[in-house]
C-alpha cells in the first residue's frame, strides 16, 4: 500500500497525468516523465521509511550499536526498499515501453 501511495504521489508531482506524458506525439516525452516520476517515488518511499524508523526510535546510523534485532530490522527494511524500487521500475517500465510501441505502431 505504501509503494502504491508513493507512486501515485510521485506521478502527481511529476505531472505524469498530462496528455503529452501519456499519449506523446514525440515518444521521448513519456520516458522522461516516467523517469522523473520514478525518482520522486523512490525518494518519497525512502524518506517515509526512514521517518517511520525514526518515529520508532531506530536511527539508520545506529547500525551495529543498537543490538542484533534492530540490525536485522534495518537490513530487512533496506532490502525491502531496494526490492520495491526494482519491482517498480521493472514492471512499470516494461508496461510503459510496451504501451509506447503499441501507440507508435498504431499511429
Amino acid at each position: 500500500a505504501s509503494l502504491s501511495f508513493c507512486w501515485l504521489l510521485g506521478a502527481l508531482l511529476a505531472r505524469a497525468w498530462q496528455a503529452k506524458a501519456v499519449y506523446p506525439s514525440h515518444p521521448k516525452f513519456s520516458p522522461a516523465y516516467f523517469a522523473v516520476a520514478g525518482i520522486l517515488t523512490v525518494w518519497i518511499l525512502v524518506m517515509s521509511t526512514e521517518a517511520a524508523l525514526l518515529l520508532q526510535g531506530i536511527s539508520p546510523f545506529g547500525f551495529g550499536t543498537m543490538g542484533y534485532d534492530v540490525d536485522v530490522r534495518l537490513i530487512r527494511t533496506h532490502i525491502d526498499i531496494v526490492l520495491d524500487c526494482v519491482f517498480l521500475f521493472a514492471s512499470l517500465g516494461v508496461w510503459r515501453v510496451a504501451f509506447l510501441r503499441e501507440f507508435g505502431s498504431s499511429a
